[in-house]
């Protein structure tokens, strides 16, 4: 910028001397360096406040649990869930059926996984009538889900499409990623939701 253009602008504060101007620019740099810091200081708790619990805990989404946690693969997450077992001592309900909830029925649809078979019944079924224990399981992410009192990473919905999907077409596909879950690990992704 030349001498002229400079007085011209009607900026006083501008020097008329090349050295000046560059103190003056070291000094100026100094401060904008300076404020950006204290803004970064200032912005970052804010900014790492809203990140979403699915970039916290990896593994409490089904798009979490399909790229894992690879930047720390020893890090706990925790989801919120209870587990099968808590359901099994805290769930009351006798008579909301399995099929009413989930569109169908888990096994063979043979004693004891009639149409009739309730949620209840469901969580307390013996391990050889529930392969991979995808029924209790499945009841019980519908049920941490459901319950206001639990900070759960899914909505009902997401639940019972995920068990729908198993139930009619016996695989989970993700319609984000296209990736497809068996039973097996579909109830290994709702187990990875459960921290008691």
């Amino acid at each position: 910028m030349s001498e002229k253009r400079q007085e011209g602008s009607g900026n006083s504060a501008l020097p008329s001397n090349p050295a000046a101007a560059e103190q003056n620019g070291e000094v100026a740099d100094r401060k904008s360096r300076r404020k950006f810091l204290v803004n970064a200081a200032v912005t970052t708790p804010v900014v790492l406040s809203v990140v979403s619990q699915s970039a916290l805990g990896a593994a409490c989404t089904v798009s979490g649990f399909l790229s894992g946690n690879l930047s720390n693969p020893q890090q706990q997450d925790f989801c919120g869930g209870r587990g099968r077992s808590y359901w099994q001592s805290q769930f009351s309900d006798r008579t909301t059926k399995y099929a009413d909830v989930f569109g169908g029925v888990w096994g063979t649809g043979r004693r004891p996984w009639g149409a009739g078979i309730t949620l209840y019944k469901v969580l307390n079924i013996r391990a050889g009538a529930d392969l991979y224990h995808f029924g209790a399981n499945s009841v019980a992410a519908y049920l941490n889900a459901m319950d206001p009192g639990v900070a759960y990473s899914m909505s009902p919905d997401e639940v019972v499409d995920i068990v729908n999907q198993v139930l009619t077409l016996g695989q989970y596909t993700h319609p984000g990623t296209g990736r497809v879950l068996d039973p097996q690990e579909v109830v290994d992704f709702f187990f990875g939701t459960f921290d008691m």
